[in-house]
């Protein structure tokens, strides 16, 4: 196995395709990420360079789990989902885990734990289920958690050869239970061959590099190396303003010098807490300045109940997605559910489950009579009501689309590489812009000290991040007054409360200082 630690904005993408142009067969290249995006970004590079790496060899690990999983004709569940059935599974006083197997579901969690399970106690048939692999290469191995971790090293042991890419100051998914541990402990394991990178940032200017150089060598969990400059200029911008509307009337002014110079200039605006971009929201909209929101996007709740309906005609799992769809009728009705849970003990039949929800007056009688009469899909995407559905159905793979429905109505915005984008610091990973804003520099809210001690280093990785996106220029803004409502979701004990004003007021975040401006 070898390492090669890359960070931001050093060519790690041209360095993957080296390696994979040194390979003759190119169906024999298996490459894994964590993110949709990432994978995306490697196609669409795999591609203008003429490199035969498709989808199906270059995917995220999770759908490779999916792909290689024993267990076939499960439904995956979505967030949404899986919390309805953990209530159920409350409710029934039954593990999450033995509800999902009754009704022929699973997370894909689940599916990652499930698959490892299963290839270390069949290695009779891991052959067969992934084939011939020459070159394994693993993009992003910070982001994965110890059970994803343990997958690929499975997948390693049975490649001929194993390229891991990665940079312990980039893991950001503590959330998920990624930690630095697994990337360094490879690091630092004599077995492992750790590959040269002149390990330059092209990306960002040199001021940017130093800053970012300062505040990220604070850090002890880490693998000390060097982070070069490639003579790039550009500028850091900190600005501390008292208001929010002064704050964002700055954001907007520059913005708007900047579309008036660079009109196809990309732009981030980045938090780590989505208040501290409102009001940037609000002047936005009123000057009718176009942007794109990435924060977390609402799901159309009655699209998704939409597909359940769907489903619930026309595919495999009809119990599991009428009990998806009646949730809210019958969570509060014990009669009901006392019943279903009963069913769930015996031999499950549709009619009988649609026949109690029915006399329970938990079920919409017009969607019954839909069930009863057999619609075809013409009947369901030809009435107004699911007619937006068309476009993701055909008759010739109604089950798989069934299945990818939930993603596609979901899908997020696409970013902007011309535009505003405003999100989240997590959701900038992976992604550039000319001018980023760093909105809410504030001590309390980043670093938040409530989040544990050991969580320090973790969110100064995350700034690390969020800062390392710029290509030309970096904001970085805090600001003075705040609202009770938003201090009440953060540190309050780093703001004080002034009568006069009725606000609270913060002070600048004591990683500006460690950047060393």
């Amino acid at each position: 196995m070898k390492l090669l630690l890359a960070g931001p904005g050093t060519g790690k993408t041209t360095r993957i395709k080296e390696l994979i142009n040194d390979q003759q067969d190119l169906n024999k290249i298996l490459v894994v990420s964590f993110t949709n995006a990432t994978i995306h970004d490697l196609l669409k590079s795999f591609f203008d360079a003429g490199i035969g790496i498709t989808e199906k060899n270059c995917i995220t690990l999770h759908k490779y789990a999916l792909k290689i999983n024993h267990q076939k004709g499960l439904h995956i569940l979505n967030g949404i989902e899986t919390e309805i059935l953990k209530l159920y599974a409350k409710k029934f006083n039954i593990t999450f885990n033995d509800l999902c197997k009754t009704l022929g579901c699973i997370t894909f969690e689940q599916m990652i734990t499930q698959t490892t399970a299963f290839i270390k106690t069949n290695p009779a048939y891991l052959q067969d289920l992934i084939g011939d692999i020459d070159l394994l290469i693993v993009d992003e191995f910070q982001d994965f958690n110890p059970i994803e971790r343990e997958l690929i090293n499975l997948l390693s042991l049975h490649s001929k050869a194993a390229i891991i890419l990665g940079d312990d100051d980039q893991c950001i998914y503590e959330f998920k239970d990624a930690d630095t541990e697994g990337i360094i402990n490879l690091f630092n394991d004599t077995a492992v061959e750790n590959l040269i990178h002149h390990n330059i940032c092209y990306r960002c200017p040199d001021c940017v590099v130093d800053a970012c150089s300062n505040l990220i060598k604070i850090n002890q969990k880490r693998v000390i190396k060097e982070w070069k400059k490639s003579g790039r200029s550009g500028e850091i911008i900190f600005k501390q303003l008292r208001t929010q509307n002064e704050s964002a009337n700055f954001v907007i002014q520059e913005i708007e010098k900047i579309q008036s110079s660079s009109p196809e200039a990309s732009v981030m605006i980045l938090s780590a807490v989505e208040f501290a971009v409102e009001e940037i929201l609000t002047v936005l909209k009123n000057k009718n300045i176009t942007y794109t929101s990435l924060w977390n996007q609402k799901i159309d709740y009655e699209k998704i109940k939409r597909v359940w309906e769907v489903r619930t005609i026309l595919g495999n799992k009809k119990i599991l997605n009428l009990l998806f769809l009646v949730h809210e009728n019958i969570k509060a009705n014990k009669k009901v559910l006392k019943n279903i849970n009963e069913l769930l003990g015996k031999d499950l039949n549709f009619e009988t489950v649609l026949d109690l929800l029915e006399k329970s007056n938990s079920i919409d009688p017009a969607f019954t009579t839909l069930i009863k009469n057999k619609s075809s899909l013409a009947d369901i995407v030809g009435t107004n009501k699911y007619s937006f559905l068309s476009q993701y159905l055909s008759e010739l793979t109604l089950e798989d689309d069934l299945e990818k429905l939930s993603k596609v109505i979901s899908e997020p915005m696409p970013f902007d590489s011309s535009g505003i984008n405003i999100m989240s610091i997590h959701k900038s990973k992976g992604l550039q812009a000319d001018y980023v804003f760093m909105i809410g520099m504030v001590e309390g809210i980043i670093p938040n000290a409530l989040r544990g001690l050991d969580t320090l280093e973790a969110q100064r990785r995350l700034l690390f991040v969020g800062m390392s996106r710029s290509k030309n220029m970096l904001y970085l803004i805090s600001t003075i007054e705040w609202d009770g409502k938003y201090v009440n979701r953060v540190d309050k004990k780093q703001f004080r409360f002034d009568f006069k004003s009725r606000k609270y007021l913060g002070r600048t975040s004591s990683f500006i200082t460690e950047l060393n401006l």
